[in-house]
């Protein structure tokens, strides 16, 4: 009896640990895709390193995916995460080229703007006062 209700607990345990395997690459699949989806509608293609590493996290995606279909759960896991760093970096540069480029054109404007930029002339100091006469001696 306590070998077949410990066969019954192993195999709950088991059964639990593959489902919530399987839970955790659904949610790394998902969160991946999100990333992906999310740095091509941000134009990471339009930066070149951006770009790079676009390409690099649907490679990995479908790696990941291709591990998860032949029940390589830890290393699908890894994968997906691999997959949405380079989707995430690939984001945060097209971010970045978005930003200095917009810092770009409101430099141009604020030139634009005012012409003479050029910082005052500052007049030199002043030079030091020359140093007091000494006191008369005390007799």
């Amino acid at each position: 009896m306590r070998s077949a209700a410990f066969a019954l607990f192993a195999t709950v345990v088991a059964t639990l640990g593959a489902c919530a395997g399987t839970q955790t690459t659904s949610q790394h699949l998902a969160s991946t895709q999100a990333s992906i989806s999310a740095a091509a509608a941000i134009g990471a293609a339009r930066e070149p390193t951006g770009a790079l590493h676009l390409q690099y996290a649907r490679e990995e995606y479908a790696q990941a995916d291709n591990l998860s279909r032949d029940g390589e759960i830890e290393a699908a896991d890894r994968m997906f995460l691999r997959a949405q760093s380079d989707a995430e970096l690939a984001g945060a540069l097209a971010r970045r080229q978005d930003a200095r480029r917009a810092a770009d054109e409101a430099r141009a404007r604020a030139e634009a703007a005012q012409p003479s930029m050029a910082p005052a002339p500052v007049a030199p100091p002043a030079p030091p006062a020359p140093p007091a006469p000494p006191a008369p001696a005390a007799r």
